[in-house]
């Protein structure tokens, strides 16, 4: 079609048989003059206008035909910026070259430019083939052509959601039969076309990213296996732990320098990877029972287990009397009057030793009860819609990162981003970092579904930036296409040229320009175009060096 944007290139082909030579160009255009090899039937175009590629559709050739000029429209003539070209020749599928411009400053007004194409010379590079800017998916020759989320299907050389083990995506990783970000832990991107899973991992369950390389690791004691920390220097689980580095299950056996513990013995009593502690003189009980993840300091039988200041022995804990004057020796005081002794680490009832007891259900800083007796967060889950766990602090913040997920919605940046909905275009995700949708074309648009970025095609009117196509439509699969046909007729003194609608222009060459057999008038010549189309010879000269008018070549 005819309508081009600012940037792009429009090509129209014309072949010349015999003798060729460089045309002039047209203001406000690159002529393109190719030379390519025998048994070519199409040619792919890709125009770099100051380092941004811009590609045209495949343009045919005349059947045994070697040379032929290209027309580059760019609408607004770039003067000045730099232009190289790249073009690959095909027989059928089969590549049988490729040739590069040297890079050069367009001159004022017009310029020109030659290619030429030699059989087998980077024959295996393979070029991307755009079927549209702004009518049309992106074509593409590998992985690294298609937008980020999306994989090459080489076959019908365009980008789509679907991906395999030999269909890898660009970026992330291919999950079962579609790309997926790559950062979940049963979806993580390890360095292999498939996507792979960090369950039971010993050095950890959560996807890591470490400048842009993922990882089996963790962030917090939850990623680890039982009765290990987890080092969120290192993001690996061992069996180091301290106060602020908790096991998951179990104990740590010093609040500094210490190792995780399974946390059932008498003299190393503790779980959910608090402190260890020996049960001798607790007041809550002197024998470690057991329970889910580890054991605590209770009772078994009264009077026994229980210090001499008890009153009874009740679901495995001492009853201890209590009150905001009368503080517990262990846990916290479920009143400030009246109350008794808890053990403080759970959710309804947390606190550290001596304090009162509080209700962590909703709290700002996370619905967790932490081995301190504070309320906090260890994970995402344990924070409000839209909030992250810094695992450093133990508190919920809108802060996020690659390994700092949001509990809902996804992370604006995999450094320093900040917890999103997921629901836009411009940041889509339900967890990991938020994806960009790619932008809409005349044949596809996209919309964020919460989950990933749902492509939905037209068969509405497009462009395909190719002059020598025309009725271009979308096909319902994202690509926009026409029918396409060719202009011959070209000769030194006119061009013969596609318009975009199924018909063709002529387009004269200036009067004055060389054409014919060139050379002086003994040869045959000088000859020149007239301006009309028409190649005449001004003069002739016999053997007797007589001149006389000369003949007109068309």
């Amino acid at each position: 079609m005819r309508a081009l944007a600012l940037t792009a290139a429009a090509a129209a082909l014309v072949a010349a048989g015999g003798c060729h030579k460089t045309r002039t160009c047209k203001a406000g255009t690159v002529l393109l003059s190719v030379d390519w090899p025998d048994t070519t039937d199409s040619l792919i175009f890709s125009v770099s206008l100051d380092g941004a590629d811009h590609h045209v559709s495949p343009v045919p050739v005349q059947p045994g035909s070697l040379h032929g000029t290209l027309e580059l429209d760019f609408g607004s003539y770039p003067a000045g910026q730099s232009v190289a070209v790249t073009v690959t020749a095909y027989a059928g599928d089969a590549p049988l070259g490729k040739a590069t411009s040297d890079p050069r400053m367009l001159a004022a007004g017009c310029d020109t430019i030659n290619v030429s194409i030699a059989l087998g010379e980077g024959a295996d590079a393979g070029v991307s083939d755009d079927l549209g800017d702004g009518g049309g998916v992106i074509g593409c020759t590998g992985p690294s052509d298609c937008p980020t989320g999306q994989a090459c299907d080489t076959t019908a050389g365009v980008c789509t959601m679907t991906c395999s083990a030999t269909q890898p995506c660009n970026g992330g990783c291919c999950n079962g039969t579609s790309c997926a970000v790559g950062d979940q832990p049963d979806a993580c991107a390890l360095g292999q076309p498939m996507c792979g899973s960090c369950v039971g991992k010993s050095a950890g369950t959560a996807c890591i990213d470490t400048s842009g390389t993922k990882s089996c690791g963790c962030t917090s004691a939850s990623d680890c296996p039982a009765n290990l920390a987890c080092n969120t220097t290192t993001h690996t689980c061992g069996p180091a732990c301290d106060m602020n580095t908790p096991c998951n299950g179990g104990c740590c056996s010093a609040a500094t320098g210490g190792t995780c513990q399974t946390g059932n013995l008498d003299a190393v009593c503790g779980n959910n990877g608090g402190l260890c502690a020996a049960c001798a003189s607790n007041q809550n009980g002197h024998k470690c029972v057991a329970m889910t993840g580890g054991g605590q300091c209770g009772c078994a039988a009264f009077p026994g287990d229980c210090p001499a200041s008890s009153t009874a022995c009740t679901n495995n804990l001492c009853v201890n009397a209590c009150d905001a004057s009368t503080p517990c020796l262990s846990g916290c005081c479920s009143s400030s009057a009246s109350g008794t002794c808890q053990l403080g680490n759970v959710q309804g009832a947390c606190g550290a030793a001596g304090s009162i007891c509080q209700s962590c259900v909703g709290n700002a800083n996370g619905s967790a009860c932490l081995s301190s007796g504070a309320c906090g967060c260890t994970k995402a889950s344990d924070c409000p819609a839209g909030h992250a766990c810094d695992t450093s602090q133990g508190k919920c913040t809108t802060a996020c990162n690659s390994n700092q997920q949001c509990n809902g919605g996804c992370c604006s940046a995999s450094v320093g981003g900040t917890c999103q909905t997921g629901t836009i275009n411009a940041a889509c995700g339900s967890s990991g970092v938020c994806a960009s949708c790619p932008g809409n074309t005349d044949c596809t648009t996209y919309a964020c579904n919460g989950t990933s970025c749902v492509p939905t095609y037209t068969q509405a009117a497009c462009n395909d930036i190719n002059n020598c196509t025309y009725g271009d439509h979308c096909d319902g699969a994202g690509r926009c296409i026409g029918t396409v046909y060719s202009c011959p007729g070209t000769t030194d003194c006119k061009t013969v040229s596609c318009v975009g609608d199924g018909t063709c222009r002529t387009d004269p060459q200036p009067a004055g320009t060389s054409c014919g057999l060139g050379g002086d008038c003994c040869t045959g010549g000088p000859e020149e175009c007239d301006g009309a189309g028409v190649c005449k010879t001004n003069f002739c000269c016999n053997t007797f060096k007589c001149c006389q008018a000369g003949p007109t070549r068309p």
